[in-house]
Parts: structure tokens; sequence; C-alpha cells
């Protein structure tokens, strides 16, 4: 089975690899990082979900793992591909733009600003996603995380970048888990 990688914006790779290098012996799935390049021009969004979708259509049946901005990417992906992609977990990743301040969306996150344009939770099979949040996050508010009939896994762990990492490093076996399971 595929299993993708998305890291947030920073498109950070390195602790991905190097916290899912044993993933493939201890869970049973090698994940792939695909880095999704959220640096650059808020209008290149397109162009970027473009490289990503090809990518998807070399793919068959693929589970997503979206890391924080990445989880909108996750999340557009079962909606547009839901035959091929069979599961996804979102990473104290946004998914509701109504949810995140504006301000700080259009000034600091502009490619995910886009990105979460083109995002609608309307007909989503719920079921098939899992959202991995911590109790509060400083740069994420915890509802713009929900999505609501997904799994959801609270982590006892506070603020961003803390939580992205005991997610994927402390999760593995529950992700795993989630992504071999029959739908």
């Amino acid at each position: 089975m595929n299993v993708l990688i998305i890291p947030g914006y920073g498109d950070r790779q390195d602790y991905i690899d190097r916290t899912t290098r044993n993933w493939d012996k201890r869970y049973g799935i090698k994940p792939q990082v695909y880095v999704f390049g959220w640096n650059g021009e808020a209008n290149s969004y397109e162009e970027k979900w473009q490289r990503f979708d090809e990518k998807l259509q070399q793919l068959h049946k693929t589970a997503i793992i979206g890391i924080s901005a990445g989880a909108s990417v996750a999340v557009r992906a079962l909606q547009e591909h839901p035959d091929e992609i069979t599961k996804v977990i979102t990473v104290c990743g946004p998914v509701h733009a109504d949810k995140m301040n504006p301000r700080t969306l259009h000034n600091r996150f502009p490619v995910l600003e886009r990105s979460l344009e083109h995002l609608s939770l309307k007909g989503l099979e719920a079921k098939r996603v899992m959202t991995v949040r911590p109790m509060y996050d400083q740069l994420v508010p915890i509802d713009a995380m929900v999505i609501d009939g997904a799994q959801d896994v609270r982590l006892r762990m506070v603020r961003h970048i803390p939580s992205v990492l005991l997610g994927i490093f402390g999760y593995g076996k529950t992700m795993s888990n989630f992504i071999k399971e029959q739908s």
C-alpha cells in the first residue's frame, strides 16, 4: 500500500524521514514524503496542486498523512479522488479557513489560504479520516482541525511543533492501524 506524507509550511522532510524510517519493520507500512512546496507565491498553488495530482494518478490505493498545512492537501485529495485515496490522517492541520485568523492566514500563509479555498468538507466520507490534534495549539485553532465524523485522536500536548512531533513519533502504530483497517 502506498502512503504519502505531506509536510507543512517549511516543507521539512528531515524529521519525517528520521521518525518514519523503521515504520516498515514496526508497522508494515513504508511512507514516502511528498514535498508540496508551500514556500512561494500564493498564485502558484494551482501549479503545486497539479504536480501533486499527477503524482496521485501514478499511484493506486494511497493513504495520505497531512502534517499541519499538508492536511488541507490530504483532505482535498480524498475529495477529488475518493476511489484512489483509502485513508487520510491530518496531524495538527487546519481544514476550516473560517476558523483561522484571516489576516494571519493571508499575510503569513498565503499558499495555505489558497489551499483552504479549494477545500469543502461537504460530502466528505469522514469515516476514512483521522484527525490528530493537541489540547491547545497557538498556531492553528483546535476547532479549525476538527472534522465531524472523523476518528479524533487527542494528544496530551500543547503547542504546534511539539504536537506535530509527538503525533508522528508517538502515534505511528495508531496511524498505521487506521491506514490498514478496512473501511
